[in-house]
């Protein structure tokens, strides 16, 4: 496929090395920086000066990429990531029916939505559990606005490192939630993945997808924008359980606490 030009940008595609099939929604780094997302047919688009840069290619359920190249070339090829037992806890037994809800949803007096500048692209919350119960990760619930009905993000769970920060990404698959016009409660079903909740806990983030479709545009500058949805959150004096990654690095939220929820099962 020969260089596809827009408007001063060449595309690039995405695939998988494995199935050829493009990778959706994965995030490209550019000096430690967010610099796109992949649309829905693995696609995104480089200004011709940096050409010549290095980018980080990041996606669920393959390895990262970190030193791709468009200059000769305008598809960059990921290997699948091999699963192992230890990376994921299978719970096969059922027994007596347990539930467990940790967080509340609460509707926030602020709204979380990440800036032009892709400086901030994800955020979330962790989750502690001290019941010992072995339960699984269920559902993934968060109340946010959206000013049009095409707004997605996705949702990464991170196991905690030995620092406590946000760690390895657990789940393979990429988790697409597709939020409605207005203020609503959005939920993840999780229960596919059969994941553990880990003993050390976790962390929940949602991650924004810098695409076209995400874009709110001020009515009075048409060239400022910022992206959806807008996440509910309360302000707090002092950090409670909000991270979010800056710049490629994790760092404690200490003015907020999101609304999001997670639910357990056995």
């Amino acid at each position: 496929m020969l260089f596809s030009f827009t408007r001063g940008q060449i595309q690039v595609n995405v695939l998988s090395e494995d199935s050829n099939l493009p990778i959706s929604y994965a995030t490209i780094w550019l000096s430690n920086k967010v610099y796109a997302t992949t649309d829905s047919l693995g696609v995104f688009y480089v200004n011709e000066s940096n050409l010549n840069s290095t980018f980080k290619v990041e996606a669920t359920g393959f390895n990262t990429l970190y030193e791709a190249k468009v200059i000769k070339n305008n598809t960059i090829f990921l290997k699948e990531k091999l699963i192992t037992l230890e990376e994921v806890t299978l719970n096969l037994k059922r027994k007596k029916v347990i539930k467990e809800t940790l967080g509340k949803l609460k509707s926030g007096n602020v709204g979380i939505v990440a800036t032009k500048d892709k400086e901030i692209s994800r955020i979330g919350k962790f989750f502690q559990d001290n019941s010992k119960s072995n339960l699984i990760i269920d559902k993934f619930r968060f109340k946010a606005f959206s000013s049009e009905n095409n707004r997605i993000v996705s949702v990464l769970l991170y196991s905690v490192s030995e620092d406590g920060v946000p760690n390895e990404i657990i789940n393979n698959e990429t988790i697409i939630c597709k939020l409605k016009k207005g203020s609503h409660t959005s939920e993840v079903d999780l229960s596919k993945f059969n994941i553990e909740f880990p003993e050390n806990g976790i962390f929940v983030m949602v991650n924004y997808l810098f695409l076209d479709q995400n874009k709110k545009f001020s009515e009075y500058d048409p060239n400022w924008f910022f992206y959806e949805p807008s996440l509910d959150a309360i302000t707090v004096k002092e950090f409670v359980d909000t991270w979010y990654n800056v710049n490629n690095e994790w760092q404690k939220n200490e003015k907020i606490s999101l609304s999001f929820q997670l639910l357990l099962r056995n």
